[in-house]
């Protein structure tokens, strides 16, 4: 009986993808001989989590089923597929690559292997205040915004949502051009695990009505604690 050794590689190239990325496992079929291996057949079914795109094997990869017919493999030959996949859950994912064949496969401890994708996941929690609650009309009151980063991971891509709504007219903020007044988008970028990053809008109330600016943060890093994401703050005139 012929005899034949399949090895198995299972990579990705992006172990720690953002979240609704895509990534590519690069899969390996090696037979180390010394015949060849006949009816290769390597089964690779994406997980939950894991939605397929594409593979550059074509009608040879079954998507639902994982199967990849590879067909004869000479010895000292690899076989190899990639298959891109977007990451649609943040949790631990993990495919296996196994392969099988009809020749007698001497060494049965090299036919499968793994590969993991883990999202990088931060904790951002977002305050909002103000300086004079209730002020009086035409005056100038300030708001400061903090964002924390209570981990595990730092958060890249950091941003806070803060447009003034009518009735405070912008005046001016010390973060400068990271914060657009038109679009009150405050661009902060990478915050490491424990950093804050803190901001104040200096605004004047033009209204005696009781007014409420909402900040809200968001980033490339998936956040596990979507309650902590967005704060108000509300300034109201009184009345004689």
């Amino acid at each position: 009986v012929p005899e034949a050794d399949l090895a198995v590689t299972n990579t990705v190239n992006n172990p720690a993808p953002a979240l609704n990325t895509n990534v590519v496992f690069t899969v390996d079929v090696t037979n180390l001989g010394p015949n060849t291996a006949a009816g290769v057949r390597l089964t690779d079914l994406l997980p939950a989590g894991l939605t397929f795109v594409s593979s550059d094997a074509g009608a040879a990869y079954n998507p639902t089923t994982g199967v990849w017919t590879v067909g004869a493999v000479p010895s000292g030959t690899t076989q190899t597929i990639q298959i891109t996949a977007t990451v649609t859950d943040p949790a631990l994912l993990t495919t296996t690559a196994t392969a099988t064949s009809t020749s007698l496969d001497t060494n049965l401890t090299n036919n499968a292997d793994d590969a993991i994708v883990d999202v990088p996941e931060a904790d951002l929690a977002v305050t909002n205040t103000v300086d004079i609650p209730a002020p009086a009309l035409n005056t100038d009151v300030v708001f400061t915004v903090q964002v924390a980063n209570n981990g595990p991971l730092g958060a890249t891509g950091v941003q806070v949502a803060d447009l003034l709504p009518a009735g405070l007219t912008f005046v001016s903020s010390d973060a400068g051009p990271a914060y657009d007044a038109v679009t009150g988008v405050w661009t902060i970028g990478a915050l490491a695990n424990g950093g804050t990053a803190t901001m104040q809008i200096t605004a004047t109330v033009t209204s005696p009505a009781a007014i409420t600016t909402t900040a809200t943060v968001s980033s490339i890093t998936f956040d596990g604690n979507a309650a902590n994401n967005s704060r108000d703050a509300t300034v109201d005139v009184p009345e004689a």
